[in-house]
Formats: C-alpha cells, sequence, structure tokens
C-alpha cells in the first residue's frame, strides 16, 4: 500500500506522492551564547591537557607519525620508480624508431 500525503502542496504522480513546495528543515538551529562557546573551550583544553600527560597518547602518536612517514616514503618511492619505468620505456621506443625525414617531400 502507498504511502500517502495529505497536505495541499502534495500531489500524486502515478504511486509516488511528490511535494510542490520546497522542504523547510524542522527547526532552525539556535544562536550559541558566548557563555556556552567559553564552557566548550575550557572543556576541549582539559580532554587536550589529560592526553598530553597520558603516556599512551606518546606511544599513539609515535606510531601514527612513523606510519605517516612510511606510507609518505613508499609514495616518493612509487613515483620515483613509475618516472624511471616511463623514461626507459620513451627511451626504447625512441630508439627503435626510424629516423624521420626533417621536411615533407612533395
Amino acid at each position: 500500500m502507498p504511502i500517502t500525503i495529505k497536505s495541499q502542496g502534495a500531489r500524486h504522480a502515478g504511486r509516488i506522492a511528490v511535494t510542490t513546495r520546497a522542504a523547510e528543515p524542522a527547526r532552525r538551529p539556535r544562536r550559541t551564547s558566548s557563555g556556552h562557546r567559553v564552557s566548550m573551550v575550557v572543556i576541549e583544553l582539559a580532554v587536550a591537557a589529560r592526553l598530553a600527560r597520558d603516556a599512551r597518547t606518546y606511544e599513539t602518536a609515535i606510531v601514527v607519525v612513523i606510519a605517516v612517514a612510511a606510507v609518505a616514503g613508499l609514495g616518493r618511492a612509487s613515483r620515483a620508480s613509475s618516472w624511471a619505468r616511463l623514461a626507459a620505456w620513451d627511451k626504447r621506443r625512441n630508439a627503435s624508431e626510424p629516423r624521420r625525414g626533417q621536411g615533407r617531400q612533395a
């Protein structure tokens, strides 16, 4: 059984209900007060300070830095080998083609 919308702005195209007016958000976001923003900043700073004192955070950060450096190194090596393969292919292609004449013959 199809779902129908019973409103003035709705019409049915076949079995699908289609609205003719633009959908409006259910509620508009409220502006945050400066007190709310200040409290969120204080909480974030407290969490950051707690994480900075934790030894496990240092271990995780070190592992992440090592992993990022390794991935970056792999990317550089892959790019360098790709360029080397391309240069070798181009050199082989240029060496195997016979030299063409400098000008057009009529």
